[in-house]
């Protein structure tokens, strides 16, 4: 009864081993293919993919109402040809400011380079400037720099009117300020006339304590954007960057702010409260100025009337200023890497488990083909992941969606990949033993004959294996078949294949082997079998379980395998006869005088 015992505890352990071997193939794949996907994701070459997915998502956000608390005055082709020339003169420029401040707003943006004086006028411009303390005028700072009026920089009242391209040339990111020297902070334009008019509200900035750079304003702390925050890797963050939240959805983005044209306020047309009270800021939308830039509002089928010209991407980031320290929202957040790295992976194990799951749903298999099912459930996948990024978007988080897609898509097709390579298996393995089945051992036999010079054969059979069966049990029977099967394929060479030929019977096929040294490793099957101990009193030959070899070899593909086989089973024939549990060797042309016994 021990030994029925211990043989059955040894099947269960190589039923166990073999699941464990499975899933530790399975999890290895997984993990390694995310791995992959997280690395190429850091080196930056999946950044244009979570473009993409942030375009899509500004592109569809609920448009906003028509923001009254900020007045685009526009400078169309139709106002250039009402000037009669461009730039505009300093006269003319100077009537246009004073009749902005006419209408007393708030904080007046000048989204005009006015570094050069332009006659006639600059005696009544310059009072004008005077005039309107909250005017802001604009350089460009970085990049070809544009320097500002002289006057408006004699004044104080200059912002920066630089815009922040991606690496695909689109306006996503603004910037806040930049260090111009150790004792100088340049502040852009959107981020003067949001504190021009935040202040009347009791409003400024104020920085935390920390140390970490982060300013609180009204309701909102602005945390400076990394170079590796949301999907961008490595970018340039210099200066203080933040994300622009266009709340303009499928419009394009102008529609949000009222808009009138320059000629309106020159002519005294508009209504005294179109823009009183209110920040207004002055820019040319003309397209022949080219003053315009891509947007996430462009598409792949966009033309140039889809750029947005500057003016409103600075309405843009100015509305999204004051909603955030007025409101408390407008701001888009960033997880930090390793909770980047953690969404990715778990997006990955979900369509590897979901994956395998489906592949190995016989119910389902039978109804769809497994490619197709695979398929189906990565685009269900796919899309639940696109739905989350957006709303996660909609509620202030830019998240990874490019490279967990990615990992979807590897992982949903590692698995079929997988799947199929099991399945192979399956078919050219015996499910009991582990080792090469029929149909896998007469392929490579035949395979191995045509290639080689000398291949040798074992053929081995459990000595008295009926009376075993019938004395332990079939399940006992199984894991003797199990063990023996396993001590076969410690005693032979990496190179050698072991097959379960039928029933008790196993062959090993030896490549590239002579008779002698195919002779040897027969012996040290056979030793390595009777020293598992395994108990079988219904033996004839011993108290353990024990092997009968018989062997051959091939010479130079003289032989086909049949015949290599019929002489191998002459062989194994004679070791029976000769008492059991001993090899034999019997060559081509042989007999039984040419078969040699080794004695056991």
């Amino acid at each position: 009864m021990q030994a029925i015992s211990q043989s059955i505890k040894a099947g269960l352990r190589h039923c166990q081993s073999k699941f464990v071997q499975q899933s530790s193939s399975g999890i290895a794949v997984t993990l390694g293919l995310t791995g992959t996907v997280m690395a190429i994701n850091s080196f930056g070459w999946l950044q244009l993919l979570e473009f993409q997915a942030f375009d899509l998502f500004t592109r569809h956000q609920p448009a906003v109402e028509k923001d009254a608390r900020i007045v685009v005055l526009e400078v169309a082709e139709q106002d250039i040809s009402a000037l009669g020339r461009w730039p505009i003169a300093d006269e003319k420029l100077a009537e246009l400011l004073e009749n902005i401040n006419g209408y007393e707003p708030r904080a007046v943006g000048l989204d005009l380079y006015r570094d050069v004086e332009v006659p006639p006028g600059l005696n009544r411009l310059t009072k004008a400037y005077e005039a309107m303390p909250t005017l802001v005028g604009v350089e460009k700072a970085v990049g070809q720099t544009v320097p500002p009026s002289p006057i408006l920089k004699s004044l104080g009242q200059v912002g920066l009117a630089d815009l922040v391209l991606d690496p695909d040339n689109r306006v996503r990111r603004s910037l806040i300020s930049v260090q111009a020297s150790p004792d100088e902070v340049k502040l852009g334009m959107s981020t003067t006339l949001a504190l021009h008019y935040l202040a009347e509200e009791g409003i400024g900035p104020e920085m935390l304590e920390d140390g970490s750079g982060t300013i609180r304003l009204g309701q909102s702390t602005f945390d400076a954007l990394g170079d590796r925050s949301g999907g961008y890797q490595g970018i340039d963050s210099g200066g203080y960057q933040m994300m622009l939240n266009y709340r303009g959805g499928k419009g394009g983005g102008r529609e949000v702010f009222p808009t009138y044209s320059v000629m309106d306020v020159l002519n005294g047309t508009l209504p005294k409260e179109a823009l009183a009270d209110r920040v207004v800021l002055v820019g040319v939308t003309a397209p022949s100025l080219n003053d315009a830039f891509i947007t996430p509002y462009n598409t792949s089928f966009s033309n140039s009337r889809r750029n947005m010209p500057g003016v409103f991407i600075h309405a843009h980031l100015t509305r999204q200023m004051l909603t955030a320290a007025l409101e408390g929202e407008g701001l888009l957040g960033y997880w930090s890497e390793p909770w980047e790295y953690a969404w990715i992976g778990l997006w990955a194990i979900a369509a590897a488990v979901s994956s395998w799951r489906l592949l190995q749903s016989d119910k389902l298999r039978k109804l769809i083909p497994p490619g197709w099912l695979v398929f189906g459930g990565t685009v269900t996948m796919g899309g639940a992941l696109v739905l989350s990024g957006y709303g996660l978007f909609n509620l202030g988080w830019w998240v990874p969606v490019g490279a967990p897609l990615v990992a979807i898509v590897t992982l949903s097709v590692a698995m079929v990949a997988y799947h199929n390579q099991v399945l192979e298996r399956l078919a050219l393995v015996d499910e009991l033993t582990q080792v090469a089945n029929r149909r896998q051992f007469d392929r490579v036999l035949r395979q191995k004959i045509q290639q080689q010079k000398h291949v040798s054969l074992i053929l081995c059979d459990i000595d008295y294996f009926k009376p075993y069966n019938d004395t332990y049990g079939h399940q006992a029977g199984d894991a003797c078949l199990t063990q023996v099967a396993r001590a076969i394929r410690q005693a032979v060479r990496r190179v050698d294949v072991v097959a379960r030929y039928g029933g008790e019977e196993f062959a090993v096929i030896l490549p590239n082997t002579h008779p002698e040294l195919a002779e040897e490793i027969g012996e040290r099957v056979r030793a390595k079998v009777e020293s598992l101990g395994l108990e079988h009193s219904g033996s004839q030959v011993g108290p353990h379980v024990t092997l009968s070899c018989g062997v051959t070899t091939i010479h130079e593909g003289h032989l086909a395998s049949a015949a290599a086989l019929q002489l191998a089973d002459k062989a194994l024939y004679l070791a029976k006869n000769q008492g059991r549990n001993c090899v034999v060797l019997c060559l081509d042309g042989g007999s039984e005088g040419t078969a040699e016994a080794i004695p056991v």
